[in-house]
């Protein structure tokens, strides 16, 4: 038992470790542009100077320089502030103010109008390799996903509220795209969480999520923060009710076969069974659970069973590190199921597609924005609802308590997002 303790003790040294690098970075202007982890959960943040980051797109114009600087003013007073509310709405009018006026001249500044969307955002890859498998961003530092937090303060943070980015990679040549997945919590004054990426890209998919495994074991002991809520809702929609029937048939066997695509640590698997033992003690007389669980990457799900009275309720755990399609080939061609409840969450969230649909349609952006007795949608742009001149963000139609995200692309971005509406 010390020797757990023991255990578990550097552990939380090691992530409060991991967890003061970002810290430290927070406490300065700098940009993180990448960081680095390897397979045992050791990272390495490399980080610029905002003057270095816009060197890497040459920018020449003067009067762009000066509007550049203005941002880096806004965007210093903000950090020094600590963050204070009312810094964070001047620099996310300047920001937006900029970037719409980029929008205009997209054509003539492609590389400097993917810089200013790829602001705050940071690659994430093995030691050794320049190209990102996913990406980063941090909450307080994100000016688009600030936005959604000037009316909604309070809210929990959440990366669908930043759904999509694309960091800016110097030594490569294609632009990607990375979808919203996961937060892990940096720390409570001012509140900060890191978002965490995965590739959109379905060929590099899987290496994508070994790696963000990597950075949260790093960082977090609870790589699932929300594997109870989720164990409650299939538990009481679907598998009691499956277990119950199986019993009304008669059709009960010695074991209940549990397969978990992308199971991880087993913390989804570990409190559905839980729930099920805790509430369904008369389904489960005489049988006992037998967990299948494939990952990409071997990891620990004993400590998920310690405890001797949910022990008793254990046949065995198989776990095979393996690519879920490649898997899925195997078992497709051996025609065999052998498993009577298969959890497909994570296969569904990790195999999905992710497209941007760019429009310039008035009429679509009218009907996507819900917009009902109002002018002209552009009332409600970003720098025009954070100007000066209002008291306060009253019409910023902006609110990540309802958890709608709406976006709107100008067509000439192509792959790149310009600006959200986030929609009451």
């Amino acid at each position: 038992m010390s020797n757990l303790l023991s255990q578990a003790a550097a552990s939380g040294r090691d992530h409060d470790l991991h967890r003061s690098d970002f810290q430290n970075v927070l406490k300065s202007e700098s940009l993180i542009r990448t960081v680095f982890v390897d397979v045992t959960g050791h990272i390495q943040l490399e980080t610029c100077r905002l003057e270095e980051y816009w060197d890497d797109v040459m920018v020449a114009d003067v009067g762009l320089c000066q509007r550049l600087d203005i941002l880096r003013l806004a965007r210093s007073r903000y950090i020094t502030s600590n963050y204070a509310r009312d810094r964070a709405v001047q620099y996310c009018h300047t920001y937006f103010s900029l970037l719409c006026d980029m929008l205009d001249k997209a054509n003539d500044l492609d590389g400097l109008l993917k810089a200013l969307i790829g602001l705050e955002v940071f690659g994430i890859s093995w030691f050794g390799q320049s190209d990102p498998l996913a990406a980063g961003a941090i909450t307080v530092r994100h000016p688009v996903y600030m936005l959604a937090k000037l009316r909604e303060p309070n809210a929990y943070d959440d990366a669908k509220f930043l759904p999509v980015v694309s960091p800016i990679t110097v030594n490569s040549s294609a632009d990607k795209l990375f979808y919203h997945y996961r937060k892990i919590k940096l720390q409570d004054k001012p509140s900060t969480s890191l978002l965490i990426y995965p590739a959109s890209e379905l060929s590099c998919r899987q290496e994508s999520f070994a790696c963000i495994e990597a950075i949260s074991s790093a960082l977090s002991f609870k790589p699932d923060p929300r594997s109870k809520q989720r164990a409650k809702l299939i538990t009481d929609w679907a598998i009691s009710p499956f277990c119950a029937n199986q019993k009304h048939q008669r059709t009960l066997s010695q074991e209940i076969n549990f397969l978990d695509i992308g199971g991880g640590t087993g913390a989804l698997l570990s409190e559905i069974c839980k729930r099920l033992v805790q509430d369904q003690r008369q389904i489960l007389t005489g049988r006992k659970f037998a967990w299948s669980i494939v990952d990409v990457s071997l990891q620990d799900v004993t400590r998920r069973t310690r405890s001797q009275d949910f022990r008793s309720h254990m046949a065995y755990i198989d776990y095979q590190p393996a690519d879920y399609a490649d898997w899925i080939h195997t078992q497709d061609a051996r025609k065999q199921c052998t498993y009577d409840i298969a959890l497909i969450c994570r296969l569904l969230n990790n195999m999905s597609r992710v497209v941007i649909e760019p429009s310039n349609d008035p009429s679509v952006i009218k009907e996507l924005a819900s917009v009902r007795k109002r002018p002209a949608p552009e009332v409600f742009l970003p720098a025009d609802c954070l100007d000066s001149s209002l008291a306060d963000c009253i019409s910023l139609v902006a609110s990540n308590a309802y958890q709608r995200w709406y976006y709107i692309s100008a067509s000439l971005i192509k792959r790149l997002f310009s600006w959200f509406i986030l929609c009451q």
